[in-house]
């Protein structure tokens, strides 16, 4: 089974990412012991200080209308294809299925793999030259209960719980290393990601995510979000792991916020509550502990820096 931060990758996908801040946020607190009566003494600064660049006004402007619109969003389903390169073993696995997300911390995606057609044919070259190799992912289910997150294998028929600590539930679910779903605001999003505006028109925006903290760099070294400028919805989302040698793409379709009939819809999609899925007949996984790597934000110490991390991707979004 996959470790626990590609849960948070996954339910990342199906919402915002949403920004940013002040200038210089103190990541310990120096203390100074007392100095004989009389005796005046220095303030010590404090280690690890992070500088905190401003936005320029455009991506400011994006960032902030994203937040103002997020906010408003109570509920969002919709469609999803996940594709994921392997470029060592330089496959192509391909999955689509549906979503639901409900504030302030419920969320569950479906996915089931999807079969190449006789004639498909990867857009990704290896080493050699020829086109990567696709295949149809497995079939699993995500779900975040707001107490637990549930990793669910259709295929292998086993599941996984993972509990999530007092300070992870409810609003401080942004707490976890990909706040992406969860509505985080500006100057928190700032604080924790380098942000760049990679490329805008009057339709969508193009916005890279980098890591300022040991937490979110242990996750993935790279995003890039597709925004949506009519909707402030993301219609695409690209995450490169650690090591680089992962690269997962998530595009969404028929995105519908606050949809008046949700719970009607959800219980035909799935039959019932969608929290909590029919697991008869499924055996359980020991899940790894995951208290070290759900670490509030605060508390964290800011990731080295990876030379060439700010550089795309030279293959991008899918076109098929």
């Amino acid at each position: 089974m996959n470790a626990p931060k590609n849960w948070w990758a996954t339910l990342s996908c199906l919402a915002t990412l949403i920004a940013a801040p002040t200038l210089v946020v103190p990541c310990a607190t120096a203390q100074v012991p007392p100095g004989p009566a009389g005796e005046a003494r220095l303030q010590r600064p404090a280690p690890n200080q992070m500088i905190v660049e401003e936005l320029p006004a455009d991506l400011l402007k994006i960032m902030q209308d994203w937040e103002w619109h997020s906010a408003k969003i109570q509920t969002l389903n919709g469609k999803h294809t996940r594709i994921v390169y392997n470029l060592v073993f330089e496959t192509e696995r391909r999955s689509n299925g549906q979503f639901f997300y409900e504030q302030p911390d419920h969320g569950r995606i479906d996915m089931k793999g999807m079969e190449p057609g006789r004639d498909a044919v990867s857009r990704r070259n290896g080493k050699s030259g020829q086109p990567y190799r696709i295949e149809a992912d497995k079939q699993e289910r995500w779900v975040c209960t707001g107490q637990e997150v549930m990793q669910i294998n259709d295929t292998e028929k086993t599941y996984e719980i993972y509990p999530l600590p007092p300070n992870m539930q409810g609003q401080n679910i942004i707490n976890g290393p990909l706040p992406f779903l969860f509505g985080m605001k500006v100057d928190e999003a700032k604080r924790r990601f380098n942000l760049t505006l990679l490329g805008a028109n009057e339709k969508l925006a193009k916005i890279e995510v980098i890591p300022r903290l040991q937490m979110d760099a242990n996750n993935y070294k790279r995003a890039v979000i597709m925004l949506d400028l009519q909707t402030y919805l993301p219609s695409a989302v690209q995450l490169v792991d650690p090591a680089g040698t992962l690269e997962t793409v998530y595009v969404f379709s028929e995105l519908q916020p606050n949809h008046a009939g949700i719970k009607a819809t959800i219980a035909n999609m799935w039959g019932r509550d969608p929290f909590k899925p029919a697991l008869n007949g499924y055996k359980i996984v020991q899940a790894p502990k995951v208290d070290a790597e759900l670490v509030p934000a605060s508390n964290q110490q800011p990731a080295p820096t990876t030379p060439g991390a700010r550089q795309s991707s030279n293959s991008g979004f899918p076109r098929n």
